[in-house]
């Protein structure tokens, strides 16, 4: 008997961009902030793999790099980006002017979790998962993963979630 061919799962990076404009009335804006607890971080991944997604940003190769480069420089100069980053794996050498890496101490553990937060105008989006913010965890491994929406209307998650992961992120800090 032949193999099963498997569903084709949406890869976990396409989950940093907004949600398709007919999927929300008027889109869901310009990049606002994004928060995360990763154990780990990779700040090439993350600067060329997530973060032009969140900011809705799409590299052309017909296009010229410079352009895109300045065209991402000059959204992250109007949007927050913070990382929680567990101290045993905090490298400075990591942290930019374009966001904030901060290491995080737990009393008598590590801090594990892994949270993120995406805020565009209209729309808060909670990843909850096991990938760090790597190649590997986002590309290779087999990780758990949940996107859960918030926005204005009937359809969205109920906000009380969203603050409990707030909340929780703010005891980190």
């Amino acid at each position: 008997m032949g193999k099963r061919k498997a569903p084709e799962e949406q890869p976990l990076t396409d989950f940093w961009r907004p949600p398709a404009n007919d999927q929300l009335e008027g889109g869901a804006g310009a990049a606002v902030s994004c928060i995360s607890t990763p154990f780990e971080f990779d700040a090439a991944f993350f600067k060329s793999e997530l973060l032009p997604r969140f900011l809705g940003l799409r590299f052309d190769h017909t296009e010229n790099e410079r352009m895109f480069i300045i065209e991402r420089e000059e959204s992250l100069a109007s949007t927050r980006i913070g990382l929680l980053v567990d101290a045993a794996k905090f490298d400075p050498r990591q942290t930019t002017l374009q966001w904030d890496q901060l290491p995080v101490q737990v009393p008598g553990g590590l801090q594990h979790s892994k949270l993120t937060v995406l805020v565009w105008e209209r729309l808060a989006r909670l990843i909850v998962g096991s990938a760090n913010l790597t190649g590997a965890g986002y590309r290779r491994n087999r990780e758990v993963f949940s996107a859960i929406d918030f926005f204005d209307g009937s359809e969205s998650a109920p906000l009380g979630l969203l603050q409990d992961a707030l909340d929780f992120i703010g005891v980190l800090c």
